[in-house]
């Protein structure tokens, strides 16, 4: 599969991500008590998500195909291996199911695990092993466990939160 064809694909279905994040991120609420609400942040993300990838898709389209024989000329030959293909789908599972779970699992937690997964799906196989490991979890944790603090008690701003409280 192109190149030009998978940023097609994606752009597309990263917009309609982008507008469904925006109508969840209306349906927490926007402001509470003159504050930025749980919802606002998701409704800016998906915002950018939905104009960020209309972008994309609108640059695909304008594009000026490139002749075969320019692109074998080319040390990029505009085409992506099966693995960067699982990868770039794997990412867009796991944003998805962060932004189902959220509601359920809380912020704190489905966020640590949404960073998780993203490294665990970007990282080359011969570079995964048990230091990777404790620094992803390390990072994972740090990230969200910050977010978190800054959110709650810097910003003032709810989070949604889950069973545990998190």
């Amino acid at each position: 599969m192109r190149i030009s064809q998978i940023d097609k694909l994606f752009s597309a279905l990263l917009f309609f991500l982008g507008l469904y994040v925006i109508v969840k991120g209306m349906q927490y609420g926007l402001w509470i008590r003159g504050v930025p609400g749980p919802g606002f942040f998701p409704l800016l993300s998906g915002l950018m998500m939905s104009i960020l990838s209309s972008v994309t898709f609108l640059k695909q389209i304008r594009r000026t195909p490139v002749s075969a024989v320019e692109a074998e000329n080319s040390e990029i030959k505009g085409e992506l291996d099966k693995r960067t293909l699982l990868a770039i789908a794997g990412v867009i599972v796991t944003l998805s199911g962060f932004i189902l779970l959220s509601p359920y699992l809380g912020m704190t937690l489905a966020g640590f695990f949404l960073i998780f997964a993203i490294g665990l799906l970007t990282q080359p196989e011969e570079q995964k092993g048990k230091a990777f490991l404790v620094k992803l979890t390390v990072i994972s944790l740090g990230t969200i466990i910050g977010c978190n603090l800054l959110f709650r008690f810097v910003l003032g701003v709810p989070v949604l939160t889950g069973p545990f409280g998190l």
